[in-house]
């Protein structure tokens, strides 16, 4: 009898590591678990995620309930708290001035959330609720992660590559929108593959508002779409001309919407500010080809960043764009859908167009590199097994170190 019981203990067992939920749940305990260490050293003041820097507080806002480090810029959890006091503001009301405002609001959908829970922008409630929100997208993109995993016949554990990312580390620790997005995101995906068109429309235009990236996801939806059906309209032989394979959970409203609900928005954000939120930001975070990565490297190799950060960050580089070029020989014969691939070559060339200010920013490229490294990981699993699960290893290592670092606040 002890043997039966112990038997049907260890199948039961099985079963639930085989869940996506268990999946989720072991990511959101480490994060929390984390996240928690970290707090424990600023007296548990979720405020401490904001990072707000002197040089943007308002004059009038001297008595900040907000720890503020005086003479520095901060980073940018510091406006999507303004903004979560008021998403619609015309002008900073309350702490900080926003620095680029067109092109904070574009992302209006983390701090617009943020407001609504904290039932309508309520002071002591919005600090906890920026981080609960990454918290639960992050518990959500695990889950996600391991139904497409899943869906893939891939190993579950190997999904975890995806929500220990180290950029969502820097996300979850500076109140930013990734996680956010990044659910969106993987929900567009996972609803064309399972022949979802509506949803996935829906997620999609909801992603945008969240981080307004994801418009290359869109575009590239729309094309392949419209290639598709162009393929079969004008192919003389009918038995090439049926949808390619996935296309079916795509309609020509899936990319297209989510297109004019980005346009809708830029306009309404140029009426208000008088300007484009590219107008705002082009000039640095672009650059001409490869030259934001060798300014990078000259930087580092001046001495400019501190040695510790600084080898972290070169691993970083090293092991993305081994991961890339592991991922695009076979990607044409991968298990990914024509989307999937266009917007994993679209990221790959993004980066290369990054200035310095990204690849040196703290964290920067990490939150930049996300979509292309989820998707390449995914291209490398679909041709070869042991390359994939030795990329998904070295992800989830990197990520779990980083976060570690975060938590004790040491420099990375």
């Amino acid at each position: 009898m002890a043997m039966i019981n112990s038997s049907g203990w260890r199948d039961r067992w099985r079963v639930c590591l085989s869940r996506p939920w268990f999946a989720a749940a072991a990511v959101t305990a480490a994060y929390a678990a984390f996240l928690l260490l970290y707090l424990m050293r600023h007296d548990f003041q979720a405020a401490a995620l904001i990072h707000a820097g002197g040089i943007w507080l308002i004059q009038d806002a001297v008595h900040t309930p907000i720890p503020v480090e005086k003479n520095a810029l901060g980073y940018g959890g510091q406006f999507y708290h303004e903004l979560a006091l008021d998403p619609l503001t015309l002008s900073p009301r309350k702490y900080v001035r926003l620095d680029l405002p067109a092109y904070r609001q574009q992302r209006i959908l983390y701090p617009l959330t943020a407001w609504a829970l904290s039932l309508g922008g309520r002071e002591q409630l919005v600090p906890a609720m920026l981080a609960v929100i990454n918290l639960v997208s992050l518990f959500f993109l695990a889950w996600l992660a391991a139904v497409f995993f899943q869906r893939m016949h891939f190993p579950l554990w190997a999904s975890l590559c995806i929500p220990l990312f180290p950029g969502f580390v820097f996300s979850l620790y500076y109140d930013l929108p990734e996680p956010m997005a990044a659910v969106l995101l993987f929900s567009c995906l996972l609803c064309v593959r399972r022949g979802r068109p509506a949803w996935a429309c829906l997620a999609l235009s909801f992603g945008i508002l969240a981080r307004d990236v994801l418009i290359f996801a869109a575009l590239a939806i729309a094309a392949c779409w419209l290639w598709d059906n162009l393929r079969t309209k004008f192919s003389a032989d009918r038995a090439c001309s049926s949808p390619s394979h996935g296309m079916s959970g795509l309609k020509w409203y899936t990319g297209v919407i989510p297109i004019v609900v980005y346009g809708i928005w830029q306009g309404i954000l140029y009426m208000k500010w008088g300007r484009l939120p590219s107008d705002e930001v082009a000039h640095y975070v672009f650059a001409a080809p490869f030259t934001g990565i060798v300014d990078a490297v000259r930087s580092r190799m001046d001495g400019a960043i501190e040695w510790r950060r600084e080898l972290y960050d070169a691993a970083f580089i090293v092991s993305m764009a081994a991961t890339i070029l592991a991922a695009l020989p076979g990607l044409m014969r991968t298990g990914l859908l024509s989307h999937e691939k266009l917007l994993m070559v679209a990221h790959a060339v993004l980066m290369v167009f990054y200035s310095a200010v990204i690849y040196n920013h703290r964290g920067g490229i990490m939150r930049a590199a996300w979509e292309c490294q989820a998707l390449a990981c995914l291209s490398i699993f679909t041709w070869s097994r042991p390359a994939g699960i030795t990329a998904s290893l070295g992800w989830i290592v990197m990520g779990l170190l980083l976060t570690f670092r975060q938590a004790l606040c040491m420099p990375a």
